[in-house]
Order: structure tokens, then C-alpha cells, then sequence
């Protein structure tokens, strides 16, 4: 969750610098976040098929989110298509998307790697 709040600030204050308006980011961001996190876990089920669908395990432990299993490549191809459709109609230059949210998925992924080492 840090992660998340951290990279929606430094995306809109990077998207901003570069002559966007906030409102834009934070509409393009609140279909983005969620896309990611379905991503994230879409990937990891994939992944890790045998843990869900195999002999004796319950299907439906797929759905259950809260019991951690998330991958970050899942996360970056849901958070990027996610900002693409989010953003679709509200961006001409889609670099700007990109740029502003490089650093922030940088930044993100490092608190991650920080953090869930902490725990």
C-alpha cells in the first residue's frame, strides 16, 4: 500500500512538471491501481498453477487475494495496460504517461523489495 501511495504522488507530481493536469493522472491512476493488482495476481495464479488447480486444492483459493501471492512483472503489464486504457481518451502524448510513471514504478518496486525483506 505504501508502495501505491507513493508512486500516485511522484507519478501526478511528474506528470504535472511535464504540463499535465492532476486530475488527468488521478483518473488515469484509479483504473491503473487496480488493473495492476489484478495483474499481479492473474500472474502469480499462472505461475503457480499446481497451487491452486492442482490435486486436492480448491480452485476458488485463486480469488483469495489476501493471502499474499503477487508477481511484479503482472503488476507492471495490468498497472501499463490499465493506464492505457484508463488514459485512452484523455492523453494525446502517451510518453508522458510512461515518463511520468517510470520513476514512480521505480520507486514502488524498490519499497517492496524494502519492505517485504523487512518482514
Amino acid at each position: 500500500m505504501a508502495g501505491m501511495v507513493v508512486a500516485w504522488w511522484l507519478g501526478r507530481k511528474r506528470w504535472m512538471a511535464r504540463g499535465g493536469l492532476g486530475e488527468t493522472f488521478e483518473s488515469i491512476a484509479i483504473v491503473a491501481i487496480p488493473a495492476g493488482i489484478v495483474g499481479a495476481r492473474i500472474y502469480h495464479v499462472a505461475t503457480h498453477w499446481e497451487d491452486y488447480f492442482g490435486e486436492g486444492q480448491n480452485p476458488l483459493s485463486a480469488l483469495y487475494i489476501w493471502e499474499g501471492g503477487i508477481a511484479i512483472f503482472g503488476a507492471v503489464t495490468g498497472g501499463a495496460l490499465g493506464a492505457a486504457l484508463g488514459g485512452a481518451d484523455r492523453v494525446r502524448g502517451a510518453m508522458r504517461v510512461g515518463l511520468g510513471g517510470a520513476a514512480a514504478l521505480l520507486v514502488t518496486y524498490l519499497l517492496g523489495a524494502l519492505v517485504g525483506t523487512a518482514v
